[in-house]
This record gives structure tokens, sequence and C-alpha cells, in this order.
């Protein structure tokens, strides 16, 4: 059972997952060492699973999205939840209770693919039989925006610089090391299976600070081939342009 610190950082994380553990700890009032600690918490206990992104209205509107109601046959649970999935178009499927036993949600391009769709769950082998729901319109919660000035950015690294090492040890505790290889995959001169993470998707969310904190760690000798690393995509949730403007901060810091 989450606490009622991790539920707020749950909530803060789904309205920006990118949201730097600096920023987190300012919203909940707690120190950056706790809210690693929580979110590693989370982690381990299978709370927070993954990070993902959120398709935007204008994306779906091209969609015609539905719920498909499912009764199925005793004991065909699993095996058919496992063959829905399957399905490109199905993007979730729950279990209900009730006279149903399922919903699966899907997208369709047009009509006539959701047309297609019903009938390709309908025939899957234990179902019974479909109710379709086609969604006309969603509202949803209103998510709080979380914004990282220039200048806070400046402040993290002010800081980090009063007491360098025992900052890189605080911030990169939630890091594990196949991230940092993937970071400055340019300055290890390995092959096989270890260079190939470089190129691997194994970077979820990095926070400037982060980034920032792992390139000190590895600053000696190594810094300009990070950088172009970096620039090359390897850490694929900052913009060039982020990069750029992290890069200018980095080397002022370094002279």
């Amino acid at each position: 059972m989450a606490t009622e610190t991790e539920e707020k950082l749950i909530r803060v994380l789904q309205a920006d997952v990118r949201a730097s553990t600096t920023e987190i700890a300012r919203k909940l009032g707690v120190s950056r060492a706790t809210v690693q600690a929580r979110i590693l918490k989370l982690e381990r206990e299978g709370t927070i699973t993954g990070y993902t992104l959120t398709l935007g209205k204008d994306y779906l509107n091209h969609y015609i999205s539905a719920h498909v109601a499912i009764a199925a046959e005793q004991k065909s649970s699993s095996f058919l939840t496992a063959n829905l999935l399957k399905i490109d178009a199905v993007s979730v499927v729950h279990a209900i209770s009730g006279d149903l036993d399922m919903i699966a949600v899907i997208h369709a391009r047009n009509t006539e693919q959701l047309s297609y769709l019903i009938d390709e769950i309908g025939n899957l082998e234990g179902v019974v039989r479909t109710n379709t729901s086609v969604i006309l319109e969603t509202k949803e919660q209103a998510k709080e925006i979380i914004e990282v000035k220039k200048e806070e950015l400046v402040n993290v690294i002010e800081e980090t610089k009063k007491d360098v090492l025992n900052k890189i040890k605080e911030v990169t505790v939630s890091i594990n090391a196949q991230k940092l290889y993937a970071a400055c995959s340019s300055c290890h001169g390995l092959k096989g299976e270890k260079a190939a993470l470089g190129k691997s998707e194994v970077i979820n969310i990095w926070s400037e600070e982060k980034i920032y904190l792992a390139l000190m760690g590895y600053k000696d000798g190594s810094y300009g081939k990070m950088m172009k690393g970096l620039m090359q995509g390897q850490v694929k949730n900052l913009s060039k342009e982020e990069i750029r403007a992290l890069s200018s901060y980095i080397s002022k810091v370094n002279k």
C-alpha cells in the first residue's frame, strides 16, 4: 500500500514523467534523496512498472475508439486475454464484474477497420458474445503542468558544484550501470553486447540534473566524447535544444 507521500509522488509523475527529482522534491516538500528512494521502492514493488507517453486528443481524434465488452467461456480468460493483447489495435484489456467478463479497448482508423476488429475479436476462441460501445467524447481530470525554468537548472548546478562527489552519489543512486553506460558509451572501448547498449532503449526518463551528474562523474578526459554521444540521440528524451543548453551550463562549470 502506497503512503500519502508516495500517492502524491505518483500524481506528480502522472502529470509529467520527465519531472526531475528536484522538481518533485520541491512539490512534495521533501529531499531529493527521499524522492529517489521512494521511486526505487515503487519500482521494486511493481507500483511503477515503466514510463510511457500519453497520446494527445488531436492524434486520437483521427481514430475511432470503442469498448468491446466480452462474455467468455468458463476458464478461458487467461489465454483469451493473451490473444486479445496480440491484436495491435487493442490497447488494454480489463477484467470486470457482472454479466460480462472483460472489456477490450480498441482504436480503429475508420468504421471498416472497426467492423473488422469486432469480428476478429468475436471469432477468438473462448468468446461467447460481444457488446461494442463507441466512445464519442472523453473528459479528463485536469493535470497540473510542472515546468522547470533555466534559472532553476542553474541553481541545481550551483548547488552541485559545492559538493560534487556527494551530490553525484545522491542523485545517481537511482541510475543503474546500464543507463550510465548508455549515456557515455562512446568513451568505453568495449565491443559486442556491451557496446550495443549505447544504441539500446535502456534509458527511460533522465532529467537534465541526472545527465549533468553522470557527466560530472566521468568528466576526466571523456567530456567531449560523451556530449557527442548525447547529441547523436543516445539519450532519447532530450531535444537537441535542451542538450545544447545543458552543454553550455556544463562547459562553464568545467572551466
